[in-house]
């Protein structure tokens, strides 16, 4: 709102509250997700291009003009359902191709952890895969060297994915959702 009108966000953009922009705390810059009130069932798109918010129990915070479209203004704030549309470089409504192995369908995963040490992630992933299967290792080279990100595979729906994270949120495990883009993992372990 206000007070951070015309501030440099965390992706160095300048704030203007009458785009429809909005912090996450991990999605990446560039993002967009489709925010629906569960209240009145309004929803809109939103870029994500700064951090936040830094409250428990809230995952994302909307610009205002975000928020008037949803009518959200006076409560402050509601429950939302949020929806991975495009990733950055893309634009909402353009098809996204995966390719076999680590990158086929589905394309919707739910990351739960990243690690440097693969004995890490493969730990996590035996956790998750005895509650809620389909659970994966999937490496990935960074410009700070190898990661292992744990996902659950969700399926070609976002709503899968979204699903999924309700289910984790009730059992206070941390988790957001990704798009599998083509060659984006190097391979599957």
């Amino acid at each position: 709102g206000h007070p951070y009108h015309g501030r440099r966000t965390s992706s160095g953009e300048i704030y203007d509250m009458d785009q429809m922009t909005a912090a996450h705390l991990r999605l990446p810059f560039g993002t967009w997700v489709r925010v629906t009130n569960l209240q009145n069932g309004l929803r809109t798109d939103v870029r994500i291009n700064d951090r936040g918010p830094f409250v428990k129990n809230r995952i994302i915070d909307l610009s205002r003009e975000a928020a008037r479209r949803i009518e959200m203004i006076g409560p402050g704030t509601a429950r939302v359902r949020l929806e991975v549309i495009a990733l950055p470089g893309t634009q909402p409504g353009q098809p996204h191709r995966t390719e076999s192995g680590c990158n086929a369908n589905p394309a919707y995963g739910v990351q739960v952890g990243s690690f440097r040490v693969r004995e890490n992630a493969e730990r996590l992933r035996d956790k998750m895969n005895a509650a809620y299967r389909n659970a994966r290792v999937l490496r990935k080279k960074t410009p700070n060297g190898l990661r292992y990100t744990v996902l659950l595979a969700a399926g070609a729906d976002s709503y899968d994915a979204t699903g999924l994270m309700e289910r984790l949120r009730r059992d206070n495990i941390d988790s957001f959702m990704v798009y599998i883009s083509k060659g984006e993992f190097l391979d599957c372990l």
